[in-house]
């Protein structure tokens, strides 16, 4: 009985069904979500396309949930947006966070859903187009004339407080042409441009584009009329310019008869040194610069025709062009690119993946964190010691090292060399076995570290290390709570996050339990400082009434020191890391003397004392091997990593065998890659080199000349608001103004690093508000690229202080 009433509701309704198919009736089609976008990054909208509605009404209702969350949401705004679509206000906007939605349909006859899109705020950016697009031919009494486009960023988007930039493209075309003519704007929203038809009526639009993101719509066309007469001014200008050029061509020639030099005498100068066969073809670049610059104004006459006039009626010859290879940006004037010193390597012709491609795997397959440096990131190619070579055959000079990596300078040949035989030989044994390249580099690290630090533990990284190190402290000292600074950076592994105190590498999960922070002694940011505290070459410019040895900074630093140890841990501690000068904080310097007492209080807790060289070890500071040798103090544990393998991943741990001993007893400690031969035997030759090439040396002279010549630019400049560090670690802080010390906004130094690059230098940036640039170049740099550095950084700082006047106006 019960099986033929299952039977006839089952008749029942498929014939039901078979009713309404009849009539036209379905479940609904399936949506399709095709599109996500966030205008600011603050807020963002998402579009579906419905399916078939089956003939019947149909409700769609979109649902979301955060990645790692088990919570389902409803679409908090269905109106603001239009139909079918999905708005999402501040409230409900979190950056760095996935969304995974769904739209479903859903009707009398049945449901369907879409299938997920995972969106991600800070990757769906298109912003809304420029606005207030206005045109104006410009015809300048001494210059030629120009078409000058200004807009202004579309309202919507904060781009004053660095939350987002924006690049901009401009187009162009006459009225009746089929093509436009693009152009890259950069960051800036104005532009200049030169070459036009006269009489034409041209079109304009302009676009922008975040850094991660989509390209805006077009602007709406504005259009100017350019008047028939626009060159002849132009035309002038030439005339003059040839007759200006013939005129100092023949006071060359009599200037040079007059004195009894012969031409060949004033082109090709004695050189120095031994006579070569052949021409000096640096030499040859240098004099053709200079009759370059001949015809720019009358001022560069003397320097065209390498004469020094020292009264209206003598003249000497300057000196040689061999020695000058670069002139100050005072004498260039305000818009010359500083000359690059010479490099006699020459990199290999790029083959190897076409860049957009490079852009779309990235996307596609690496990590989504954002850590290239620059609008368009470098493509690099091929580095040679202090030289880095990019995908389109541009040279760089490397100051930054790979983040403080590259020691020796890139691929050095005795390194390599080095690496290469041992690749022939044997490539990884792990620890379970002996090999002599890791017994070889333990004896050579080990002598340059004082006892008791004598027993090495080899890992692969820095933050390894720093993890290894916090294990030690606490399975010595039976105590968990482990002290840094504000500031510091010891790693990005799940234990080391707990001491790293940077905000950018702040998360919301629980890692590295235990940690505590305390107040970073900055000297110039901080609280307390003065003209005398650091252990540098480059001093603040805030001013202190100290007697010799004794610092009141150091003094209240200490204090807060001791509050921290009184409030915040344990009567006993684990340990205290610091990093003997913090390095992703910008390069900042301790008074002297407080680390020494710092840690006399952490010995009194119980507690051990580590030392992070990971940026600072191995002779990069100048005056000492080690930084914490520096302080005058001597640590317990040692981390080192970075310059130790010139590149090549590895690390180091180096305690004292009463904490080796207590580390053994709580745990059998092993690392598969820890101590193979390769990472060995490319770190014994990297500890040949220092102390071959007298590395170590190196740094102190050429890293003193270069914080001196630096503190000029500081002086100089009121946006320089400290330089400081010691050897060839080096910070430059910017700031709006040296009276409020301010942090200038990050997209203006954002700008200043560009221009940076776009002159052939490389720096880096640090700080809690990324306003300091940091300057680590590799060990071998000399004195003559130091003064290129210095010069392409003040034309930097020109161009950023005419933008802003350009602003003010």
């Amino acid at each position: 009985m019960k099986d033929n009433v299952a039977s006839t509701v089952v008749f029942m309704l498929l014939l039901f069904l078979n009713i309404r198919l009849l009539n036209g009736e379905s479940p609904p089609g399936k949506p399709t979500i095709f599109k996500c976008r966030s205008p600011e990054k603050e807020t963002f909208t998402c579009w579906w396309s419905p399916g078939t509605d089956g003939g019947l009404p149909t409700n769609y209702t979109l649902t979301y949930h955060k990645e790692g969350e088990t919570i389902t949401h409803e679409c908090p705004d269905y109106k603001t947006s239009g139909p079918n679509s999905c708005y999402f206000s501040k409230k409900h906007t979190s950056i760095w966070t996935i969304y995974i939605m769904t739209v479903n349909a859903t009707n009398k006859m049945g449901s369907s859903t879409s299938d997920p899109r995972y969106v991600d705020v800070t990757y769906i950016v298109e912003p809304d187009p420029p606005e207030n697009l206005t045109l104006e031919v410009k015809q300048p009494e001494d210059r030629k004339p120009y078409l000058w486009i200004k807009w202004f960023p579309p309202s919507l988007v904060d781009v004053r407080s660095g939350w987002l930039t924006l690049q901009y493209e401009i187009r162009l075309k006459p009225e009746k042409a089929a093509e436009w003519e693009t152009h890259f704007a950069g960051q800036q929203t104005q532009f200049k441009i030169l070459s036009l038809y006269p009489g034409q009526k041209y079109l304009v639009q302009v676009r922008c584009k975040p850094d991660h993101g989509f390209w805006s719509k077009w602007s709406q066309e504005s259009s100017i009329q350019i008047p028939s007469d626009f060159t002849m001014k132009d035309t002038t200008v030439w005339i003059f310019v040839a007759v200006l050029s013939a005129v100092i061509c023949l006071i060359m020639v009599w200037a040079v008869a007059l004195k009894g030099y012969s031409m060949m005498t004033c082109i090709f100068p004695p050189v120095p040194g031994p006579k070569i066969k052949g021409f000096d073809t640096h030499l040859l670049e240098e004099f053709a610069s200079c009759l370059g610059e001949m015809t720019s104004a009358w001022r560069y006459l003397r320097r065209a025709l390498c004469l020094e006039t020292s009264s209206p009626r003598t003249s000497k010859l300057c000196p040689s062009l061999s020695h000058a290879s670069w002139i100050s940006g005072t004498k260039l004037g305000l818009h010359s690119k500083p000359k690059m010193p010479p490099c006699d390597f020459l990199p290999e012709k790029y083959q190897s993946l076409a860049y957009n491609h490079i852009l779309e795997i990235h996307k596609k397959h690496l990590s989504p964190v954002a850590t290239a440096f620059f609008q368009k990131p470098l493509l690099l190619h091929q580095g040679h010691m202090e030289w880095l070579f990019d995908s389109e055959g541009n040279r760089y000079l490397d100051f930054f090292s790979g983040i403080v990596t590259v020691s020796v300078g890139h691929c050095h040949p005795k390194v390599n060399a080095a690496a290469q035989k041992q690749l022939g030989r044997l490539w990884h044994t792990s620890s379970v076995f002996f090999h002599p390249p890791m017994h070889t580099y333990a004896e050579k690290l080990s002598a340059l570290l004082p006892e008791p630090l004598k027993v090495i533990f080899l890992v692969n990284s820095g933050s390894e290390a720093n993890d290894l190190a916090m294990l030690m402290a606490r399975a010595h000292s039976n105590n968990t709570d482990i002290i840094s600074f504000r500031g510091a950076y010891h790693g990005c592994s799940p234990y080391t996050l707990g001491m790293t105190n940077v905000v950018a590498y702040k998360t919301g999960l629980s890692s590295g339990m235990g940690c505590r922070s305390t107040m970073c002694p900055d000297v110039f940011r901080g609280p307390w400082g003065g003209s005398h505290c650091r252990d540098s070459p480059a001093q603040t410019i805030r001013k202190c009434s100290c007697v010799p040895d004794c610092c009141q900074a150091k003094e209240q630093y200490i204090e807060q020191f001791k509050d921290t140890l009184n409030t915040s841990v344990a009567k006993s501690i684990a340990g205290f890391f610091a990093e003997p000068i913090q390095g992703v904080n910008g390069i900042v310097q301790y008074p002297k003397g407080f680390l020494k007492e710092a840690f006399k209080l952490v010995r009194e807790r119980g507690g051990v004392c580590i030392a992070d060289e990971v940026q600072t070890g191995f002779g990069r500071l100048g005056s000492h091997i080690w930084g914490f040798q520096t302080h005058d103090v001597m640590p317990d544990i040692v981390t080192m990593a970075k310059g130790i393998g010139n590149g090549f991943p590895m690390a180091a741990v180096v305690t004292t065998p009463e904490i080796a001993r207590s580390l053994a007893k709580r745990l059998l400690h092993f690392n598969t890659f820890g101590g193979n031969p390769l990472a060995c035997t490319i770190g014994s030759a990297v500890l040949e080199v220092i102390e071959e090439e007298r590395l170590q040396e190196n740094c102190q002279e050429v890293g003193t000349y270069m914080l001196l010549k630096l503190a000029k630019l500081r002086d100089e400049f009121d946006i320089v608001g400290d330089v400081r560090g010691k050897g060839l670690m080096i910070g430059i802080e910017m700031v709006q103004d040296k009276m409020s010390r301010q942090p200038l906004p990050p997209q203006e130094v954002s700008q200043i690093h560009e221009d940076c690059k776009n002159m052939g230098l490389i720096v880096g940036r640090g700080g809690i508000f990324s306003q300091t640039f940091r300057i680590a170049p590799p060990m071998c740099i000399t004195k003559p690229e130091v003064d290129f550095a210095v010069e392409v950084f003040r034309s930097a700082l020109i161009q950023h202080m005419e933008r802003r006047a350009k602003q003010k106006f």
